[in-house]
């Protein structure tokens, strides 16, 4: 069965990585943020997507398709465990 969380629960279980004024660090879709995506652990990286219902959702690995940034976190999902996506 599918695991669906909430933003808050999001935050505490995989601990994003934070800018210096403790915010959610984005990462860009290209040149020196996405190198660095790419080169991460799969099971660390969530995307900021812009969904058909014009909310952003945070979606668990690297997707394409709507992406606006990338996030990565410091505690990966577990493997085999499906999550969907967290309303942003």
């Amino acid at each position: 069965m599918p695991i669906r969380l909430n933003v808050e629960d999001w935050l505490e279980q995989f601990k994003p990585k934070e800018t210096e004024d403790s915010s959610v660090k984005h990462y860009e879709t290209y040149g020196e943020d996405m190198q660095k995506v790419l080169n991460t652990d799969r099971n660390l990286v969530w995307t900021i997507v812009d969904g058909d219902d014009g909310k952003l959702y945070i979606s668990p690995g690297v997707s394409i398709v709507n992406r606006l940034n990338y996030i990565i976190c410091t505690i990966p999902r577990e493997a085999g465990k499906d999550y969907l996506p967290i309303k942003y």
